[in-house]
């Protein structure tokens, strides 16, 4: 591997707004970093269990905005 993909695919970032363990300040810093679409979700630490849903949407829609 040579780079990143991030550097070349778009790439999204689930922010967890209530994490205790990662700032989510941090967080938002981290996808503005990497020029993620960033899906801000009012979540603890493990935003799969708390939210499924709306994870799975953003998963969903990251996968469908990736193939056009």
């Amino acid at each position: 591997m040579s780079a990143a993909a991030w550097i070349s695919k778009p790439s999204w970032f689930v922010v967890s707004e209530k994490d205790r363990m990662i700032q989510p300040a941090l967080q938002r810093a981290n996808a503005r970093q990497i020029s993620a679409k960033a899906i801000l979700l009012p979540t603890g630490h493990v935003p799969q269990l708390s939210k499924p849903t709306e994870v799975a949407k953003a998963i969903i829609d990251a996968a469908t905005s990736a193939r056009k």
